[in-house]
């Protein structure tokens, strides 16, 4: 009787080691969708207005990216986006922070499409507010990512065409 109580805890300790480890270790579903979020909130932050903080703040956002990339939105009503390399992308962001207008960026409801150990594609809704106008530009993104030395990174971003 004793020896299956020695299994039965060894068995519960062993569960409770391996939902532990589960919490702290996130898998590569859960690292992506937060990569997208901090990549959002790292294009909304305010910065101290001075251009190293501005330089900074765009190579931050920059560094989401692969070193091969392209970004492809075209959302209805907004100019199109074509970007696909890095100090194009960091212009584009530092043009954004001097404008007068600021641009408040939402990635909604990620969607996991495939994941696998080096690719993953998530889709989400895209949502861009520019203070000073009533219009809200809203379009339906694919986000295909690759890891790059154990870190995910955006190799593309495209518009998803729906119904119009």
């Amino acid at each position: 009787m004793k020896k299956w109580h020695k299994h039965l805890v060894l068995l519960v300790a062993l569960l409770v080691g391996a939902m532990v480890l589960r919490a702290l270790i996130p898998s590569d579903e859960r690292r992506v969708h937060v990569l997208l979020a901090q990549m959002a909130r790292d294009i909304n932050e305010q910065t101290r207005g001075g251009m190293l903080s501005d330089l900074a703040a765009a190579n931050r956002v920059a560094d989401y990216f692969g070193p091969e990339f392209e970004i492809r939105i075209n959302a209805t009503g907004a100019p199109e986006l074509d970007i696909s390399d890095r100090s194009e992308l960091i212009q584009m962001l530092l043009s954004a922070r001097k404008s007068r207008r600021g641009v408040k960026v939402a990635i909604l409801d990620p969607q996991t499409v495939a994941i696998s150990k080096t690719n993953a594609v998530v889709e989400a809704t895209g949502k861009a507010e520019v203070s000073g106008e009533t219009d809200v530009f809203v379009s339906e993104l694919r986000f295909t990512l690759v890891k790059i030395d154990r870190r995910w990174r955006i190799r593309r971003v495209e518009t998803i065409r729906t119904f119009e």
